[in-house]
């Protein structure tokens, strides 16, 4: 039971919420603060970081060193560029019996010519003769289409009708690059 007027009793209850909202308050502040203070170093400790950061991204970008390393880049990507024109001017002078060793390098033992005819001009090499199995020509053919210098391998159908004693005929079309300037020397 409280004998306070109701007037008395509502400010009272007015200061009290105001003393309670002045205390949160207070405490929230002082948390901020105290956050804030917590902080400061890591703020300077990153703001002095950055500076430096930024001083030796200049003096780096000002640096001989750095334009010599920009020069051997210059000069190795001139290099590469000689290299790779060195390597296609080699291929292009691939003799015929390059050619003719990769392929008969492919062939396996069971595999025997008949006749091998080198065509410059038409650029591709016909070849006839006799395989022990069926298995060891398709082996064979499958290797022809590995190298690097066959573009296709074309097979009649007639080659695949025997299971043994195979007479075959094979004609390998060889790739432009190899063969343009061979061409145009015959």
């Amino acid at each position: 039971m409280n004998l306070l007027p109701a007037e008395y009793q509502k400010s009272l209850f007015y200061e009290r919420v105001n003393s309670f909202v002045l205390f949160i308050g207070m405490r929230m502040a002082f948390a901020v603060l105290i956050s804030i203070i917590l902080l400061l170093p890591a703020y300077f400790f990153l703001t002095f970081q950055e500076k430096e950061l930024r001083r030796e991204a200049a003096v780096l970008g000002e640096s001989s060193r750095l334009e010599e390393f920009r020069g051997l880049e210059a000069d190795i990507k001139d290099f590469n560029d000689t290299l790779v024109e060195f390597e296609k001017a080699g291929m292009a002078d691939l003799s015929r019996s390059d050619i003719l060793k990769d392929i008969v390098a492919r062939s396996p033992f069971s595999i025997k010519y008949r006749t091998l005819v080198y065509d410059a001009k038409e650029r591709h090499v016909t070849i006839n003769g006799e395989a022990l199995a069926r298995k060891d020509l398709l082996g064979f053919i499958e290797k022809l289409k590995e190298s690097t210098f066959v573009e296709r391998v074309d097979s009649p159908i007639s080659n695949l009708l025997e299971e043994r004693n195979v007479i075959f005929s094979l004609t390998i079309f060889l790739k432009d690059s190899f063969m343009m300037s061979k061409a145009e020397s015959l």
